[in-house]
């Protein structure tokens, strides 16, 4: 994180040259399961191996990480750059608001809450 931070487009992820950086808790992501797509069920989700988390940067949401879980049990850094607006409605939902849901087609982020 430090090294896109030093880099010379770290603009490009929104973040500034403050080295005050923290990572949030993560969270799973969910996938319309196949009951879904067949249109059996409206709330068939699945859980995805990807995890995504908040990047603040002196305290504000500027980035959102992701991490996957390998064959091993084991998480591996995925990347950053899913951009800022993500991660302030992220921060504003919290880690129990709902399941969080990437829709493909339509590059959309969904938070789910079952209630």
């Amino acid at each position: 994180m430090l090294d896109t931070v030093r880099s010379g487009d770290h603009a490009d992820y929104h973040f500034s040259t403050s080295e005050d950086i923290r990572v949030g808790l993560f969270q799973p992501s969910w996938s319309y399961g196949e009951a879904f797509i067949d249109q059996e069920s409206s709330d068939a989700l699945e859980q995805t191996d990807e995890w995504y988390a908040v990047v603040y940067q002196d305290g504000k949401p500027v980035n959102v990480m992701a991490a996957s879980k390998n064959e091993n049990g084991k998480y591996a850094f995925m990347g950053i750059g899913f951009g800022q607006d993500l991660a302030v409605a992220l921060d504003t939902a919290g880690t129990e608001a709902g399941k969080l849901v990437y829709e493909f087609p339509a590059d959309a982020w969904f938070m789910i809450d079952e209630d």
